[in-house]
């Protein structure tokens, strides 16, 4: 335990300027004094380095102190695991693929990226409509179900806004409509490569967050952070080999 705040770059107690740096044993001593004399303080500098095992073996688990430092750990380790979860999905590259963004969040995706592809939605259009009837008839049936999905989303986040002024935004959204249309042919080119390709990041970064946040319905959190297998590989070697030494420590926590 004291080998792993000793070997980080932690302070560990303030020295003078030209004063030699305390030697490993001397940590080591002043870490014991501060474990034994104020448990509390100690969990509040150096908690964030240990591990659960360790402040539930060598603190009173009941302690208030003990379990904020746990809950704060807790939520760490949480979004460690589900960062390493996702950096897996990205390799994938399914989970975070336009087609499945597009499907968990179709509103968005038309604001963010279909808006914005112009000549490429109509190449797909075009190379579905020269295939097969199958194909066609089939993109024709997900175009239906996105777009009604697009309204319902949409009816749901109108619904959650304040009524203040309903007529003047019924009006106003009408007039959007109707300029949306008079300028889909525009938009087409008015939008550079470099520009589509922000938005795309930034609709990605968003649906990152979102997963980190917890917000996909349809992923299993639960197993996620509780999978040990998800804790980094040198971490992991790191906290065993200093298992180790722990074991061999003189020193009594």
């Amino acid at each position: 335990m004291f080998d792993r705040i000793c070997s980080s770059n932690i302070v560990i107690a303030s020295q003078q300027r030209n004063e030699p740096d305390f030697t490993n044993e001397q940590k080591h001593e002043i870490l014991n004094h501060l474990y034994k004399t104020n448990p509390a303080n100690f969990i509040y500098r150096f908690g964030s380095l240990l591990t659960d095992d360790e402040i539930k073996q060598n603190f009173d688990p009941n302690a208030d102190y003990v379990c904020q430092i746990l809950k704060s750990n807790r939520h760490k380790l949480c979004a460690n695991r589900r960062y390493t979860y996702m950096q897996q999905l990205l390799a994938d590259g399914s989970y975070f693929s336009d087609e499945a963004m597009k499907e968990r969040s179709p509103l968005l995706y038309e604001q963010m990226i279909a808006k914005y592809k112009g000549n490429e939605a109509n190449q797909l259009v075009t190379r579905t409509a020269n295939g097969p009837l199958a194909d066609f008839y089939m993109e024709h049936l997900e175009a239906i179900n996105h777009q009604e999905r697009v309204e319902k989303e949409y009816e749901n986040e109108e619904y959650l806004r304040h009524d203040d002024d309903n007529d003047d935004d019924i009006e106003s959204e009408d007039d959007e409509e109707d300029d949306d249309d008079n300028d889909n042919d525009e938009n087409e080119n008015k939008y550079s490569s470099t520009e589509r390709n922000l938005y795309r990041q930034e609709f990605l970064a968003m649906q990152k967050e979102r997963f980190l946040n917890g917000e996909d319905s349809n992923i299993d959190y639960t197993s996620i952070d509780n999978n040990e297998n998800l804790d980094d590989i040198k971490i992991r070697e790191r906290d065993e080999e200093e298992k180790y030494f722990d074991d061999e420590d003189p020193y009594t926590y």
